[in-house]
Protein backbone atom coordinates (compact mmCIF):
# COMPACT_ATOMS: atom_id res chain seq x y z
CA UNK A 1 0.00 0.00 0.00
CA UNK A 2 1.46 3.49 -0.85
CA UNK A 3 0.99 6.63 1.46
CA UNK A 4 -1.87 8.63 0.32
CA UNK A 5 0.41 11.69 0.92
CA UNK A 6 2.63 10.54 -1.59
CA UNK A 7 -0.03 11.92 -4.08
CA UNK A 8 0.79 8.39 -6.28
CA UNK A 9 0.38 10.36 -9.62
CA UNK A 10 2.99 12.91 -9.02
CA UNK A 11 6.37 10.22 -8.46
CA UNK A 12 7.32 7.46 -10.90
CA UNK A 13 7.42 4.59 -8.18
CA UNK A 14 3.60 4.10 -8.26
CA UNK A 15 3.62 4.50 -12.35
CA UNK A 16 6.12 1.63 -12.69
CA UNK A 17 5.00 -0.75 -9.75
CA UNK A 18 1.64 -0.46 -11.80
CA UNK A 19 3.25 -1.44 -15.59
CA UNK A 20 4.82 -4.52 -13.23
CA UNK A 21 2.17 -6.34 -12.67
CA UNK A 22 -0.16 -5.20 -15.52
CA UNK A 23 -2.49 -7.87 -16.49
CA UNK A 24 -2.88 -6.16 -20.05
CA UNK A 25 0.60 -6.29 -21.02
CA UNK A 26 1.57 -7.77 -24.43
CA UNK A 27 4.30 -10.61 -24.28
CA UNK A 28 5.55 -11.81 -28.18
CA UNK A 29 6.96 -14.64 -28.81
CA UNK A 30 10.17 -12.16 -29.74
CA UNK A 31 10.12 -10.16 -26.48
CA UNK A 32 10.35 -13.83 -24.25
CA UNK A 33 13.27 -15.62 -26.78
CA UNK A 34 14.92 -12.48 -26.36
CA UNK A 35 14.56 -13.03 -21.96
CA UNK A 36 14.75 -16.65 -22.57
CA UNK A 37 18.23 -15.64 -24.21
CA UNK A 38 19.56 -13.57 -21.22
CA UNK A 39 18.62 -16.48 -18.60
CA UNK A 40 20.45 -18.93 -20.66
CA UNK A 41 23.33 -16.29 -20.93
CA UNK A 42 23.06 -15.41 -17.13
CA UNK A 43 23.39 -19.18 -16.08
CA UNK A 44 25.97 -20.24 -18.16
CA UNK A 45 28.13 -17.88 -16.76
CA UNK A 46 27.47 -18.86 -13.52
CA UNK A 47 28.24 -22.22 -14.01
CA UNK A 48 31.64 -21.70 -15.77
CA UNK A 49 32.80 -19.71 -12.40
CA UNK A 50 31.93 -22.91 -10.43
CA UNK A 51 33.27 -25.22 -12.83
CA UNK A 52 36.70 -23.39 -13.94
CA UNK A 53 36.98 -22.86 -9.38
CA UNK A 54 37.30 -18.87 -10.08
CA UNK A 55 37.88 -17.56 -6.94
CA UNK A 56 34.20 -15.48 -6.32
CA UNK A 57 33.19 -19.28 -6.49
CA UNK A 58 35.63 -20.64 -3.67
CA UNK A 59 34.32 -17.09 -1.39
CA UNK A 60 30.70 -18.23 -1.90
CA UNK A 61 31.73 -21.70 -0.55
CA UNK A 62 33.39 -20.89 2.03
CA UNK A 63 30.50 -18.03 3.37
CA UNK A 64 28.31 -21.06 2.96
CA UNK A 65 30.59 -23.43 4.72
CA UNK A 66 31.15 -21.30 7.65
CA UNK A 67 29.21 -21.54 10.57
CA UNK A 68 25.54 -19.41 10.47
CA UNK A 69 23.76 -21.47 7.65
CA UNK A 70 20.59 -23.12 9.10
CA UNK A 71 18.87 -22.64 11.86
CA UNK A 72 20.96 -21.64 13.95
CA UNK A 73 20.00 -17.80 15.57
CA UNK A 74 16.78 -17.03 17.66
CA UNK A 75 13.98 -14.83 15.85
CA UNK A 76 12.63 -12.75 18.93
CA UNK A 77 9.81 -13.96 20.72
CA UNK A 78 8.64 -16.23 17.45
CA UNK A 79 9.60 -19.63 18.77
CA UNK A 80 11.51 -20.21 16.16
CA UNK A 81 15.37 -20.07 14.71
CA UNK A 82 16.73 -19.24 11.07
CA UNK A 83 19.75 -18.47 9.36
CA UNK A 84 22.41 -15.92 10.89
CA UNK A 85 21.46 -13.30 7.69
CA UNK A 86 17.83 -13.89 8.09
CA UNK A 87 17.62 -13.82 12.31
CA UNK A 88 19.21 -10.45 11.65
CA UNK A 89 17.16 -9.15 9.06
CA UNK A 90 13.92 -10.59 10.98
CA UNK A 91 15.02 -8.87 14.38
CA UNK A 92 16.19 -5.94 12.90
CA UNK A 93 12.52 -5.20 11.68
CA UNK A 94 10.31 -6.58 14.73
CA UNK A 95 12.80 -4.03 16.92
CA UNK A 96 11.96 -1.19 15.01
CA UNK A 97 8.48 -2.46 13.96
CA UNK A 98 6.96 0.07 16.94
CA UNK A 99 9.46 3.07 16.52
CA UNK A 100 9.80 2.64 20.51
CA UNK A 101 13.85 1.98 20.51
CA UNK A 102 16.56 4.33 21.42
CA UNK A 103 18.22 6.73 19.60
CA UNK A 104 20.74 9.50 19.10
CA UNK A 105 20.15 13.41 17.39
CA UNK A 106 23.21 14.10 17.46
CA UNK A 107 26.25 11.92 16.17
CA UNK A 108 24.07 8.75 14.26
CA UNK A 109 20.62 11.16 13.85
CA UNK A 110 19.15 7.23 14.07
CA UNK A 111 18.82 4.24 15.80
CA UNK A 112 21.61 2.37 16.99
CA UNK A 113 20.46 -0.70 18.59
CA UNK A 114 17.90 -2.08 16.09
CA UNK A 115 20.85 -2.57 13.49
CA UNK A 116 23.81 -3.60 16.53
CA UNK A 117 21.68 -5.64 18.48
CA UNK A 118 20.16 -8.32 16.24
CA UNK A 119 23.45 -8.44 13.76
CA UNK A 120 25.31 -9.40 16.89
CA UNK A 121 22.50 -11.77 18.26
CA UNK A 122 22.12 -13.59 14.86
CA UNK A 123 26.18 -14.69 15.60
CA UNK A 124 26.39 -14.60 19.18
CA UNK A 125 25.96 -18.31 19.82
CA UNK A 126 28.05 -19.81 16.79
CA UNK A 127 31.30 -17.94 17.49
CA UNK A 128 30.73 -19.11 21.42
CA UNK A 129 31.00 -15.41 22.87
CA UNK A 130 30.67 -14.55 26.80
CA UNK A 131 28.53 -11.59 27.18
CA UNK A 132 31.60 -9.92 27.95
CA UNK A 133 31.92 -9.46 24.44
CA UNK A 134 29.00 -9.30 23.28
CA UNK A 135 28.57 -5.88 25.01
CA UNK A 136 32.05 -5.02 23.57
CA UNK A 137 31.03 -5.35 20.16
CA UNK A 138 28.18 -3.65 20.69
CA UNK A 139 29.79 -0.75 22.12
CA UNK A 140 32.15 -0.46 19.46
CA UNK A 141 29.79 -1.00 16.65
CA UNK A 142 27.98 2.11 18.22
CA UNK A 143 31.21 4.25 18.29
CA UNK A 144 32.15 3.23 14.30
CA UNK A 145 28.56 4.37 13.43
CA UNK A 146 28.57 7.48 15.71
CA UNK A 147 32.00 8.86 14.01
CA UNK A 148 30.97 8.02 10.63
CA UNK A 149 27.36 10.16 11.60
CA UNK A 150 29.58 13.03 12.93
CA UNK A 151 31.49 13.69 9.55
CA UNK A 152 28.45 12.53 7.36
CA UNK A 153 25.54 12.50 9.02
CA UNK A 154 23.81 15.70 8.96
CA UNK A 155 24.27 16.52 4.97
CA UNK A 156 23.92 13.36 4.47
CA UNK A 157 20.46 12.87 6.66
CA UNK A 158 18.80 15.73 5.15
CA UNK A 159 19.39 14.81 1.64
CA UNK A 160 16.89 12.02 2.36
CA UNK A 161 19.11 8.92 3.90
CA UNK A 162 17.70 7.15 6.95
CA UNK A 163 20.89 6.94 8.53
CA UNK A 164 19.59 4.37 10.99
CA UNK A 165 20.25 1.78 7.31
CA UNK A 166 23.40 3.32 6.25
CA UNK A 167 25.26 4.29 8.80
CA UNK A 168 24.06 1.35 10.44
CA UNK A 169 24.78 -1.25 8.27
CA UNK A 170 28.48 -0.23 8.19
CA UNK A 171 28.53 -0.40 12.26
CA UNK A 172 27.14 -3.48 12.42
CA UNK A 173 29.67 -4.92 10.28
CA UNK A 174 32.33 -3.49 12.76
CA UNK A 175 30.18 -5.10 15.78
CA UNK A 176 29.67 -8.26 13.83
CA UNK A 177 33.78 -7.90 13.35
CA UNK A 178 34.63 -7.54 16.51
CA UNK A 179 32.79 -10.24 17.78
CA UNK A 180 33.92 -13.05 15.42
CA UNK A 181 37.18 -11.55 16.63
CA UNK A 182 38.51 -10.77 13.26
CA UNK A 183 42.22 -8.81 12.62
CA UNK A 184 41.79 -4.98 10.86
CA UNK A 185 42.32 -5.78 7.63
CA UNK A 186 39.23 -8.45 7.70
CA UNK A 187 37.36 -5.44 10.07
CA UNK A 188 38.36 -3.14 7.20
CA UNK A 189 37.10 -5.04 4.76
CA UNK A 190 33.74 -5.63 6.04
CA UNK A 191 33.15 -1.74 6.82
CA UNK A 192 33.95 -1.47 2.90
CA UNK A 193 31.87 -3.70 2.10
CA UNK A 194 29.09 -2.73 4.06
CA UNK A 195 29.41 0.92 2.77
CA UNK A 196 28.13 -0.91 -0.58
CA UNK A 197 25.40 -2.50 1.38
CA UNK A 198 23.89 0.66 2.97
CA UNK A 199 20.40 2.44 1.68
CA UNK A 200 16.90 3.67 2.87
CA UNK A 201 15.04 6.57 2.49
CA UNK A 202 13.46 8.99 4.80
CA UNK A 203 10.18 9.36 2.11
CA UNK A 204 9.13 5.83 3.78
CA UNK A 205 9.21 6.82 7.44
CA UNK A 206 5.61 6.52 8.37
CA UNK A 207 5.25 2.59 6.34
CA UNK A 208 6.23 -0.50 6.57
CA UNK A 209 9.60 0.18 4.90
CA UNK A 210 11.33 2.45 7.90
CA UNK A 211 11.92 -1.07 10.45
CA UNK A 212 12.59 -3.03 6.85
CA UNK A 213 15.57 -0.45 6.35
CA UNK A 214 16.56 -1.86 10.13
CA UNK A 215 16.83 -5.48 9.48
CA UNK A 216 18.54 -4.55 5.89
CA UNK A 217 21.14 -2.94 7.78
CA UNK A 218 21.51 -5.55 10.44
CA UNK A 219 21.45 -8.60 7.49
CA UNK A 220 24.04 -6.29 5.92
CA UNK A 221 26.67 -5.86 8.17
CA UNK A 222 26.45 -9.83 9.21
CA UNK A 223 26.85 -10.55 5.37
CA UNK A 224 29.64 -8.20 4.98
CA UNK A 225 31.78 -9.57 8.26
CA UNK A 226 31.00 -13.33 6.83
CA UNK A 227 32.32 -12.43 3.71
CA UNK A 228 35.15 -10.39 5.20
CA UNK A 229 35.98 -13.52 6.93
CA UNK A 230 35.93 -16.27 4.14
CA UNK A 231 37.98 -14.21 2.02
CA UNK A 232 36.36 -11.69 0.02
CA UNK A 233 37.77 -7.84 -1.23
CA UNK A 234 36.91 -4.61 -1.34
CA UNK A 235 38.22 -0.87 -1.34
CA UNK A 236 40.17 0.72 1.59
CA UNK A 237 38.49 3.87 0.01
CA UNK A 238 35.10 2.88 0.24
CA UNK A 239 34.45 5.29 2.86
CA UNK A 240 36.03 8.71 1.93
CA UNK A 241 37.38 7.89 -1.16
CA UNK A 242 36.71 10.25 -4.22
CA UNK A 243 33.42 8.62 -4.64
CA UNK A 244 33.01 6.72 -1.99
CA UNK A 245 30.14 6.26 0.76
CA UNK A 246 30.68 10.13 2.15
CA UNK A 247 30.62 11.39 -1.15
CA UNK A 248 28.46 9.71 -2.99
CA UNK A 249 25.64 9.38 -0.31
CA UNK A 250 25.26 13.26 0.53
CA UNK A 251 28.29 13.95 2.98
CA UNK A 252 30.22 16.73 2.66
CA UNK A 253 33.24 16.59 4.68
CA UNK A 254 37.06 16.69 3.32
CA UNK A 255 39.11 12.96 3.93
CA UNK A 256 41.19 15.14 6.32
CA UNK A 257 37.91 15.59 8.70
CA UNK A 258 36.97 11.85 8.49
CA UNK A 259 40.61 10.76 9.53
CA UNK A 260 40.49 13.36 12.33
CA UNK A 261 37.26 12.06 13.52
CA UNK A 262 38.63 8.76 13.52
CA UNK A 263 41.50 9.85 15.25
CA UNK A 264 39.66 11.05 18.58
CA UNK A 265 40.96 8.02 20.64
CA UNK A 266 39.21 6.40 23.46
CA UNK A 267 36.21 8.57 23.32
CA UNK A 268 32.22 6.78 23.32
CA UNK A 269 29.58 8.37 21.85
CA UNK A 270 27.40 6.21 23.36
CA UNK A 271 28.45 7.65 27.19
CA UNK A 272 28.82 11.36 26.17
CA UNK A 273 26.08 12.33 24.70
CA UNK A 274 24.83 9.21 25.37
CA UNK A 275 21.49 7.04 24.03
CA UNK A 276 18.06 8.67 24.13
CA UNK A 277 15.14 6.15 25.10
CA UNK A 278 12.14 6.48 24.12
CA UNK A 279 8.93 6.55 27.07
CA UNK A 280 6.35 7.37 23.88
CA UNK A 281 6.56 4.74 20.75
CA UNK A 282 6.24 7.89 17.80
CA UNK A 283 9.02 9.70 16.40
CA UNK A 284 11.79 11.10 19.12
CA UNK A 285 11.47 14.39 17.11
CA UNK A 286 7.80 14.18 18.27
CA UNK A 287 8.86 13.73 22.19
CA UNK A 288 9.22 17.40 23.09
CA UNK A 289 5.71 18.65 21.64
CA UNK A 290 4.32 15.90 23.83
CA UNK A 291 5.89 16.79 26.83
CA UNK A 292 4.43 20.31 26.62
CA UNK A 293 1.17 18.78 25.75
CA UNK A 294 1.31 17.22 28.96
CA UNK A 295 2.11 20.06 30.84
CA UNK A 296 -0.69 22.18 29.21
CA UNK A 297 -3.19 19.11 29.56
CA UNK A 298 -2.19 19.22 33.50
CA UNK A 299 -2.71 22.75 33.56
CA UNK A 300 -6.65 22.34 32.84
CA UNK A 301 -6.12 24.04 29.36
CA UNK A 302 -9.40 23.43 27.45
CA UNK A 303 -9.67 21.97 24.00
CA UNK A 304 -12.42 23.48 22.74
CA UNK A 305 -11.50 27.34 23.41
CA UNK A 306 -7.82 26.41 21.34
CA UNK A 307 -8.13 28.88 18.54
CA UNK A 308 -4.70 27.30 16.81
CA UNK A 309 -1.62 25.90 18.09
CA UNK A 310 1.66 26.74 16.94
CA UNK A 311 4.88 24.45 17.06
CA UNK A 312 8.03 26.47 16.95
CA UNK A 313 10.84 24.23 16.47
CA UNK A 314 13.62 23.39 14.00
CA UNK A 315 12.99 23.17 10.31
CA UNK A 316 14.33 19.54 10.54
CA UNK A 317 11.18 18.75 12.23
CA UNK A 318 8.62 18.77 10.07
CA UNK A 319 11.13 17.38 7.14
CA UNK A 320 10.85 13.98 9.37
CA UNK A 321 7.11 14.46 11.02
CA UNK A 322 5.76 14.82 7.26
CA UNK A 323 2.34 13.63 7.90
CA UNK A 324 0.08 16.52 8.54
CA UNK A 325 -3.13 14.72 8.43
CA UNK A 326 -1.72 11.08 9.04
CA UNK A 327 -4.76 8.20 7.89
CA UNK A 328 -2.71 5.32 9.58
CA UNK A 329 -1.14 4.61 13.13
CA UNK A 330 2.44 4.44 11.58
CA UNK A 331 1.68 7.90 9.79
CA UNK A 332 0.73 8.68 13.18
CA UNK A 333 4.21 8.47 14.68
CA UNK A 334 5.52 10.87 12.17
CA UNK A 335 2.75 13.56 12.87
CA UNK A 336 3.07 15.99 15.29
CA UNK A 337 -0.34 17.31 14.67
CA UNK A 338 -1.24 14.21 15.91
CA UNK A 339 0.94 13.34 18.91
CA UNK A 340 -0.30 16.63 20.26
CA UNK A 341 -4.00 16.81 19.41
CA UNK A 342 -4.18 13.13 21.33
CA UNK A 343 -1.95 14.32 24.66
CA UNK A 344 -4.21 17.68 25.23
CA UNK A 345 -7.75 15.47 24.22
CA UNK A 346 -6.80 12.27 25.88
CA UNK A 347 -3.14 12.19 27.49
CA UNK A 348 -0.28 11.01 26.28
CA UNK A 349 -0.31 8.66 23.98
CA UNK A 350 0.70 4.69 24.62
CA UNK A 351 0.78 2.11 22.06
CA UNK A 352 -2.71 1.47 21.59
CA UNK A 353 -2.90 5.58 20.80
CA UNK A 354 -1.17 4.58 17.33
CA UNK A 355 -4.04 2.38 15.37
CA UNK A 356 -5.42 3.77 12.35
CA UNK A 357 -8.65 3.61 14.40
CA UNK A 358 -7.21 6.32 16.98
CA UNK A 359 -5.60 8.35 14.31
CA UNK A 360 -8.89 9.08 12.35
CA UNK A 361 -10.56 9.87 15.18
CA UNK A 362 -12.73 13.08 14.32
CA UNK A 363 -11.89 15.50 17.42
CA UNK A 364 -8.24 14.14 17.11
CA UNK A 365 -8.36 15.35 13.33
CA UNK A 366 -10.26 18.57 13.82
CA UNK A 367 -7.68 20.22 16.54
CA UNK A 368 -4.81 18.85 14.63
CA UNK A 369 -6.13 20.44 11.95
CA UNK A 370 -5.27 23.87 13.70
CA UNK A 371 -1.64 22.82 14.68
CA UNK A 372 0.98 24.40 12.24
CA UNK A 373 4.99 24.33 12.40
CA UNK A 374 6.92 27.53 13.03
CA UNK A 375 10.35 27.26 12.09
CA UNK A 376 12.49 28.68 14.94
CA UNK A 377 16.20 28.99 14.64
CA UNK A 378 16.61 29.08 17.98
CA UNK A 379 16.48 25.40 18.03
CA UNK A 380 18.21 24.44 15.14
CA UNK A 381 20.85 23.52 17.07
CA UNK A 382 18.55 21.44 19.31
CA UNK A 383 16.18 19.93 17.08
CA UNK A 384 14.44 17.83 19.65
CA UNK A 385 13.09 20.66 21.41
CA UNK A 386 10.74 22.82 21.19
CA UNK A 387 8.21 25.66 21.64
CA UNK A 388 4.26 25.01 21.93
CA UNK A 389 2.25 27.97 21.64
CA UNK A 390 -1.82 27.98 21.90
CA UNK A 391 -3.41 30.56 21.31
CA UNK A 392 -7.12 30.72 22.52
CA UNK A 393 -10.50 32.23 21.03
CA UNK A 394 -10.44 35.17 23.31
CA UNK A 395 -6.58 36.02 22.04
CA UNK A 396 -4.80 34.73 25.50
CA UNK A 397 -1.62 33.07 24.97
CA UNK A 398 -0.15 30.02 26.61
CA UNK A 399 3.45 28.41 25.77
CA UNK A 400 5.42 25.89 27.09
CA UNK A 401 9.30 25.00 26.16
CA UNK A 402 11.07 21.60 26.18
CA UNK A 403 14.49 21.69 25.80
CA UNK A 404 15.44 18.11 26.78
CA UNK A 405 12.26 16.01 26.58
CA UNK A 406 12.01 12.76 28.97
CA UNK A 407 14.18 9.87 28.01
CA UNK A 408 16.49 12.53 26.17
CA UNK A 409 20.26 12.44 26.67
CA UNK A 410 19.75 15.84 28.77
CA UNK A 411 16.57 14.56 30.54
CA UNK A 412 17.71 10.39 30.87
CA UNK A 413 15.39 7.95 32.12
CA UNK A 414 16.34 5.59 35.21
CA UNK A 415 17.21 2.15 35.01
CA UNK A 416 13.70 1.61 37.11
CA UNK A 417 11.91 3.16 34.99
CA UNK A 418 13.48 1.25 31.83
CA UNK A 419 12.90 -1.72 33.52
CA UNK A 420 9.04 -0.82 34.37
CA UNK A 421 8.79 -0.13 30.12
CA UNK A 422 10.36 -3.41 29.71
CA UNK A 423 8.77 -5.51 31.64
CA UNK A 424 5.14 -3.24 30.05
CA UNK A 425 6.31 -4.11 26.53
CA UNK A 426 6.70 -7.86 27.17
CA UNK A 427 3.29 -8.17 29.24
CA UNK A 428 1.74 -6.69 25.88
CA UNK A 429 3.24 -8.95 23.58
CA UNK A 430 4.38 -12.33 25.57
CA UNK A 431 4.47 -14.61 28.73
CA UNK A 432 5.87 -14.22 32.18
CA UNK A 433 9.01 -15.99 31.14
CA UNK A 434 9.39 -12.37 29.33
CA UNK A 435 10.01 -10.50 32.48
CA UNK A 436 13.04 -11.68 33.58
CA UNK A 437 14.49 -11.10 30.53
CA UNK A 438 16.02 -7.42 31.62
CA UNK A 439 17.36 -8.59 34.67
CA UNK A 440 19.54 -11.51 32.91
CA UNK A 441 20.73 -8.70 29.90
CA UNK A 442 21.90 -6.34 32.62
CA UNK A 443 24.00 -9.40 33.71
CA UNK A 444 25.94 -9.98 30.47
CA UNK A 445 28.97 -7.97 32.20
CA UNK A 446 29.65 -11.30 34.10
CA UNK A 447 27.58 -13.79 31.67
CA UNK A 448 29.80 -16.49 30.55
CA UNK A 449 29.02 -18.01 26.99
CA UNK A 450 26.44 -21.08 28.43
CA UNK A 451 24.56 -18.36 29.81
CA UNK A 452 24.22 -16.76 26.28
CA UNK A 453 23.03 -19.58 25.16
CA UNK A 454 20.33 -19.66 27.64
CA UNK A 455 19.01 -16.22 27.56
CA UNK A 456 18.72 -16.49 23.32
CA UNK A 457 16.98 -19.80 24.44
CA UNK A 458 14.67 -17.64 25.85
CA UNK A 459 14.78 -14.97 23.41
CA UNK A 460 13.32 -17.50 21.22
CA UNK A 461 10.21 -18.50 23.53
CA UNK A 462 6.90 -18.44 21.63
CA UNK A 463 5.07 -15.95 23.61
CA UNK A 464 2.07 -17.48 25.44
Amino acid sequence: MTSSADNGDRYAAPALGAFAVDPDLSFTPELRRAAALAIADVIGCGLAAVIRNDPVADLVRAWLDAPGPGDTSPVIGMGRRAAAEQAAFANGALCHALDFDDYTLTSWIGHPSVVLVPALLSVVETCEASGLRLLDAYAVGYEVGARLGLVSGSAHYERGWHNTATLGAVASAAAVSRLLGAGSEQATTAIALAASFAGGLRQNFGTDAKPIHAGHAARGGVTAARLAAAGATASSAALDGPVGFIRALGGDSSPDDFKNVVATGNQWDLLNPGLGYKLWPSCAYSHWAISAAQELRRSGLNADQVHHIELRCSRRVPEVCIYETPETGLQGKFSLQYCVARTLLVGSPGLDAFTDEQVRRADIQELGARIKFLADQAFDSNPWGGTLVVIDADGSRMEVTVDDPPGSPGNPPTPEQLRDKFIANVRTTGGPEFTILFDAIMQLAVTDKSGVRNLLAKLAVLPE
